[in-house]
């Protein structure tokens, strides 16, 4: 055997890769197969959000916001977000992912697609608005992330994030760099477009 230095785990874990004993026939047969790592994200659900003419971050995010939810804003996101405005944002459909491994954002991002990570604010803000008191729905509420991949007043991707702290009974939102060394822990969640 050419390959002699192979234990039986080592070819039993090929095997598994190339998809049991089909997808080696299929290897051997030269049929198209592709082989790919471990999935980061597992999607467990998709949520219809609703659009909206206007949405204003600094009144939607604010002490004195329409839904009387409690916020404590990071300072990333007061900087960055708060002077946003979203136009004729419309109603669409958001996947939720379950982080399968600790990654960072570009991990992360790269998975999600160009074209699919980043999210609308007024969505992100609409599914807070849905648990505003941490009622347990599509949202995390355990304290763990609930991770979105939105722009910022000048188009800049950030990571912004939202925590349900059940002792002060308020959500805890803020915003990352994408660029950040942080990794984010296996069984958070992360939304993007469907």
């Amino acid at each position: 055997m050419k390959y002699g230095e192979l234990n039986l785990g080592q070819i039993e874990a090929v095997v598994n890769k190339l998809g049991g004993m089909d997808g080696v026939s299929r290897f051997l047969s030269n049929e198209q197969l592709v082989v790919k790592a471990a999935e980061l994200l597992k999607l467990v659900r998709e949520a219809a959000v609703g659009g909206t003419e206007r949405f204003v971050a600094a009144d939607a995010f604010g002490a004195n916001n329409p839904a009387g939810i409690k916020f404590f804003l990071g300072d990333n996101f007061k900087k960055f977000f708060l002077g946003k405005t979203e136009e004729n944002v419309e109603s669409t459909t958001l996947n939720v992912h379950r982080l399968e491994k600790s990654s960072r954002d570009p991990e992360i991002m790269v998975e999600l697609g160009a074209e699919k990570r980043a999210i609308k604010l007024a969505h992100f803000h609409g599914l807070i608005k849905a648990q505003a008191n941490g009622q347990k729905s599509l949202l995390l509420v355990d304290g763990c992330a609930n991770v979105a991949y939105i722009e910022d007043e000048n188009e800049n991707l950030w990571a912004v994030h939202a925590h349900w702290f059940s002792f002060d009974r308020e959500w805890r939102v803020d915003a990352d760099s994408v660029g950040s060394p942080f990794e984010w822990g296996a069984g958070r969640q992360v939304l993007s477009r469907k």
